[in-house]
């Protein structure tokens, strides 16, 4: 059993010169559950089919994720991004992580999370992997705010970190009006020619 999760928020930069805001995705995990993330990544470098993300324990507040066949693009300098579309569960509405990136991509986000996951104190040391200061996350990516893991999973460790993985945060889907236009479909995987997920 591992554990990994995906939980959408938002982050916002908010200067005297500047606003913006984007969903910014938490990642959270045992070191199981980071083990099983790298190994995906690094298995997609070889894939020509996209390769989903198994949920451990799916949660209300998480994103289902799914890591794409590596793109050509991008020569041997590393690409990703990271992009979010709404699917259903259950002919309700939820939100999937996509990840797609040349292999150099796939091989940097890699070494990301095995070294995070040698890192501590958990869940308190972190990588954020932003288009906005991460010059090989290809704009415009939602970010993703990944916590070092926790050895063993016990929600007594996740401190105030507990209420953003089992509660109901206000960002699990985009809001109402942006979305109530859906109607339930069955999933099928993204399409990697769509010009949104252009690496």
């Amino acid at each position: 059993m591992y554990h990994l999760y995906f939980i959408r928020s938002r982050s916002a930069v908010d200067d005297e010169n500047y606003y913006d805001s984007k969903t910014d995705v938490y990642v959270f995990g045992d070191k199981r559950g980071f083990d099983y993330f790298v190994a995906c990544i690094t298995a997609a470098r070889g894939r020509q089919n996209p390769l989903p993300l198994v949920d451990a324990a799916p949660l209300r507040n998480g994103m289902r994720a799914v890591v794409l066949a590596p793109t050509r693009r991008g020569g041997t300098r590393p690409r990703i991004k990271f992009a979010e579309r709404v699917i259903f569960r259950r002919r309700k509405p939820a939100m999937e992580l996509i990840i797609i990136g040349n292999r150099q991509g796939y091989a940097r986000l890699a070494a990301v999370v095995s070294s995070l996951a040698s890192k501590g104190p958990p869940l308190m040391e972190h990588v954020h992997l932003d288009d906005m200061f991460d010059s090989w996350v290809v704009k415009r990516s939602v970010s993703l705010n990944i916590r070092a893991p926790l050895e063993n999973w016990s929600r007594r460790h996740l401190a105030e970190y507990d209420h953003a993985i089992y509660g109901m945060n206000s960002y699990v889907l985009p809001p109402s009006e942006d979305i109530n236009y859906l109607e339930p479909s069955p999933y099928t995987l993204p399409d990697p020619s769509n010009p949104y997920l252009r690496v």
